[in-house]
């Protein structure tokens, strides 16, 4: 799976076809508009415009769902509908857009297993009677108390815990859709709680 970040000068297709079973999917875009200059060939004159361009993440992956009815012709079913915006969804949320929360400005994330292991490395620090502990991330350690380390995981256990929650909500509501556009509208990016900052 390859990820990456594409400016395009208008709204992106849901996805397009790399061909031999590769899909490039869009997964989430953010519209922005810019000044740009503009010279005309005939009077060479200079004037100022404004452009929209959307800044989008993309991943490249096989999707066998959606391969099978892009070459079954089936795009415009609500069931086609409803696969593309899963997997849109499913990306966003294993993304940077929900994945994150910073220590003094840097951007971090502990996935369910190492959060898991952290709170027995807490516990077995706290029994031997220590004060403070580490937390790495490149090769830089973030030092902090125990009890601040404690605190910090307590509250991205519970951010992560919101941000399934909302994942769950948002797949629900997709599959109780009846209508095809209203699907391809819907905002999956809404409702997941504000990202954490610690010091």
């Amino acid at each position: 799976m390859r990820k990456q970040t594409l400016t395009w000068g208008w709204l992106p297709p849901h996805y397009e076809n790399l061909g031999d079973g590769q899909l490039r999917l869009f997964y989430h875009s953010e519209k922005r508009i810019r000044t740009v200059e503009r010279t005309y060939e005939e009077s060479g004159k200079t004037s100022e415009e404004e452009v929209t361009e959307y800044l989008c993440d993309v991943v490249e992956d096989s999707y066998p769902e959606l391969m099978s009815a892009i070459r079954r012709g089936d795009t415009d079913t609500l069931l086609f509908a409803k696969t593309l915006r899963t997997a849109q969804l499913m990306a966003y949320d294993g993304s940077r857009h929900v994945n994150v929360f910073s220590i003094g400005g840097t951007d971090m994330w502990l996935d369910k297993d190492t959060r898991a292991g952290l709170k027995l490395r807490f516990d077995a620090e706290l029994a031997a009677g220590r004060e403070t502990t580490m937390l790495w991330k490149d090769g830089v350690s973030f030092t902090h108390t125990l009890s601040e380390a404690t605190s910090m995981l307590n509250a991205i256990e519970l951010y992560a815990s919101a941000c399934y929650d909302r994942t769950q909500q948002h797949l629900s509501a997709i599959q109780a859709m009846t209508d095809a556009k209203e699907v391809t509208e819907y905002d999956y990016t809404a409702g997941y709680p504000e990202q954490l900052s610690f010091e």
